[in-house]
């Protein structure tokens, strides 16, 4: 005859949302995909704010950064 140990599943609370998930981990599985998502969007931002600044430094040392400058009228 074969005995069979029962294994309670672990159940933890997502550190983000709160809700009960199986596991030990600290998020569920919603919010690490939602988590990771998130970060992507940050660091692309991030670059193209980083672009635009050094775009903006390039413009301004070059002496092309604002509007033309208007001739002088000559009367």
């Amino acid at each position: 005859m074969n005995t069979y140990e029962t294994v309670e599943p672990t159940i933890s609370t997502c550190q983000t949302c709160g809700i009960d998930h199986l596991g030990n981990q600290d998020d569920c599985w919603r919010c690490v995909i939602f988590n990771a998502g998130l970060a992507a969007v940050r660091a692309r931002e991030s670059q193209e704010q980083e672009a635009a600044e050094r775009q903006l430094l390039a413009e301004i040392e070059a002496g092309t950064y604002g509007p033309p400058a208007t001739p002088p009228v000559e009367e």
